[in-house]
């Protein structure tokens, strides 16, 4: 395995105003607005011409039609939205999710506390963490949407943390009907709305690799409605 760095920036190369924007800034040349703001130049910025969000003309912006072009993968691997906060990225995904026309699949994390005896951190409280590397509580999926693996699963095989995939519907119903259901253990716990359902299970896939998952509340209904659809 090879490690490579990056150490040239190609947009400064082939850019000469870009470049010399970069350098003013850098010397501390560019003139400044309010509180010390740069202000970006208007060749790099997107104006809003029409009554949507600014989100929304961001996203057209960098997916242009994507209504027609969301099959291609081609059209995907050559664009992003990069953003400074978690909060923005799930934002973003959730807006240009509901643009693919296909059908939503919905997944849920199953959170717990290691050793949290007393129920100091509730479920409810853990679903809303976002940290850095882990997906959102609840992950949306459509068919031909873009994803990025958040773990080095094999890298040999090129399944390293960044990747950029594929959405194929065959893979979200495979997904669903491969793990098979070892073990379960329904019981109750107390927090401070009262008294709640847990349910723990014990899956395995087709290979035999096996996880334990924590259901609690409705979650153990969604969970038995996807057993009754598949």
């Amino acid at each position: 395995m090879e490690k490579l760095k990056l150490s040239k920036n190609m947009r400064a190369r082939t850019d000469s105003i870009f470049s010399e924007f970069l350098l003013r800034v850098g010397n501390d040349d560019e003139p400044t607005v309010a509180d010390d703001l740069i202000a970006l130049p208007t060749s790099i910025l997107i104006k809003n011409q029409s009554d949507d969000l600014p989100e929304d003309c961001l996203i057209n912006a960098i997916f242009p039609y994507l209504d027609e072009n969301f099959k291609s993968i081609d059209y995907i691997k050559d664009r992003a939205i990069l953003a400074t906060k978690n909060e923005y990225v799930d934002m973003l995904n959730d807006r240009i999710i509901k643009q693919f026309p296909s059908e939503e699949k919905e997944f849920y994390s199953f959170d717990e506390a290691v050793d949290d005896t007393n129920h100091h951190y509730q479920p409810e409280f853990l679903n809303t963490l976002l940290p850095n590397g882990l997906p959102p509580h609840k992950l949306v999926l459509k068919k031909y949407c873009p994803i990025i693996l958040l773990r080095n699963l094999d890298p040999t095989n090129g399944l390293c943390n960044g990747t950029r995939m594929h959405i194929q519907i065959s893979q979200l119903k495979k997904f669903q009907k491969e793990w098979i259901i070892l073990r379960s253990a329904e019981a109750t716990y107390k927090n401070v709305k009262g008294s709640e359902k847990i349910l723990k299970l014990i899956v395995a896939d087709a290979k035999g690799n096996k996880i334990q998952a924590v259901m609690y509340g409705e979650t153990i209904e969604k969970f038995i409605d996807m057993l009754q659809k598949n």
